[in-house]
């Protein structure tokens, strides 16, 4: 039977001293149960998450076992990317992190009740980053109120920023990328074959293994003259080629033999990358050719991958998505948007509305120079109060008097504080994501924007509790 909640008397019960004790500490797991026990201790807001996650998941509840608990997922999911940790340290924690434990709902005598790794895995994919992004939105109000709660003061400063979150991958050259093509088209018809018990490709290691060896030639003969590389590189093309055609021999056999297959999709999808990668090798190498920055393709396994240039010092391209965050007076961030084949200039209106749609009046709102221009800025002043931007390049007289104007001036310099914020979303597991393909890339976004929140409320709520043990020793 699968709940959505586990409704135990210990749970009402639980204090910041049965959570971190009475000593001091800054590790971040406190700080983030701290922030998962302050909405426990708000039952409207820990229901609206149940309740949004139910709706959301709508998952059988009759399954014959006990399944995992939608609170569970909620709390394993955000803890996995705020401490940027992968599923093993995460079981660990699970089964043996006390705090962690208690805010789940189980006790000192609950020791047998264990998660297994897949278990873990399969129940927090379940989680879309859309739900994420309403209970975001949730968290963010508590947090607000939290903060002051007597200020009937409504209205927000925000400051917008973007980064780059990169994906899992290794640095892109078509000959590498080749490899990795032909290599999966080998693995996955090898274990068709081996599964199905069909003869004649038992030699795929040493054929994988033969066409690495040339893929090390093919970059090592850049060192030498242009007639070596050429035909480093022909040799090279020629072993994928072969490859690829033994490949599908093997696949029209298992086919001839009536063998349905599911990968068949996922096979073709590889062959399609290698017949890419073979033609791009021989128009750069053998022809001479340019190939064009839209023709190229960054990561067969991460394909919504970018090749990003944002001019910083030291790193001269990043590859992944940008990220476009934002964040109010409180270190909140209060939305985020992840932009694919976008640039800072087109989003600026988008992310300003989505903000102002899900929390209400925003009295200033900041930007870097990338997000200038005219009529960002003209259609910004309808939604805010005070828009500050600085204008890229040149500036009239009039202009220059605008973003000399005191209450600009000091926008602007409170405009940094969101770097600090950036940064600690790196150091919360938004440096590098880890899931596979663009809906685990959002979904793990989500679950890191989710879990920073709820680590700034611990924050909040772990300041106060050691402000209260003071005053009690005075």
């Amino acid at each position: 039977m699968r709940h959505s909640f586990k409704r135990q008397l210990s749970l009402s019960a639980i204090t910041s001293n049965d959570l971190i004790g009475q000593h001091h500490t800054r590790d971040d797991i406190d700080k983030l149960v701290m922030g998962f026990n302050v909405i426990l201790e708000t039952p409207k807001l820990r229901d609206a998450i149940i309740d949004a996650l139910t709706v959301g998941l709508d998952l059988k509840s009759d399954i014959g076992r006990e399944g995992m608990d939608y609170w569970s997922m909620f709390v394993f999911g955000s803890a996995r990317t705020s401490l940027d940790i992968d599923y093993d340290r995460l079981q660990n924690l699970a089964n043996n992190h006390a705090a962690l434990r208690k805010v789940i709902g189980h006790g000192d005598l609950d020791g047998h009740q264990q998660y297994g790794l897949t278990t873990l895995k399969d129940n927090i994919r379940l989680v879309t980053d859309d739900m994420l992004s309403e209970i975001n939105t949730m968290i963010v109000k508590h947090g607000q109120k939290y903060v002051h709660p007597y200020s009937k003061k409504s209205t927000l400063t925000c400051r917008a920023d973007s980064y780059v979150a990169m994906t899992d991958v290794h640095f892109p050259t078509d000959i590498r990328l080749l490899f990795d093509s032909v290599r999966k088209v080998i693995e996955m018809v090898s274990h068709l074959c081996k599964s199905n018990n069909v003869k004649g490709y038992r030699q795929y290691k040493q054929n994988r293994n033969k066409l690495k060896r040339l893929m090390h030639k093919a970059r090592n003969s850049k060192k030498r003259n242009e007639t070596a590389t050429k035909a480093a590189h022909q040799a090279y093309i020629d072993c994928a080629k072969e490859q690829l055609a033994k490949a599908k021999m093997q696949l029209d056999a298992l086919k001839a033999s009536g063998v349905l297959f599911i990968q068949q999709t996922e096979i073709e999808g590889y062959q399609q990358y290698a017949a890419t990668f073979i033609s791009q090798i021989e128009r750069r190498v053998l022809k001479g050719e340019t190939i064009s920055h839209d023709e190229k393709i960054f990561s067969i396994f991460e394909p919504h991958t970018e090749w990003i240039c944002k001019g910083k010092a030291g790193v001269p391209v990043e590859l992944g998505v940008k990220l476009a965050v934002v964040q109010d007076q409180h270190q909140f961030i209060l939305h985020h948007h992840v932009m694919e084949k976008q640039q800072d200039v087109h989003i600026a209106e988008d992310l300003l509305v989505a903000t102002e749609s899900k929390y209400g009046e925003i009295d200033s709102i900041s930007f870097d120079r990338g997000f200038w221009s005219a009529e960002n800025e003209a259609a910004l002043k309808a939604h805010a109060r005070k828009v500050v931007m600085p204008k890229k390049g040149y500036k009239s007289k009039e202009r220059q008097a605008i973003e000399d104007e005191k209450e600009f001036i000091k926008l602007r310099h409170k405009h940094s504080a969101v770097e600090s914020g950036i940064n600690a979303l790196q150091e919360h597991g938004l440096k590098k994501i880890l899931d596979h393909g663009i809906d685990g890339y959002k979904r793990y976004i989500s679950f890191g924007i989710v879990g920073y929140n709820i680590h700034r409320l611990g924050a909040i709520a772990l300041s106060r509790h050691y402000r209260s043990l003071q005053k009690q020793a005075a």
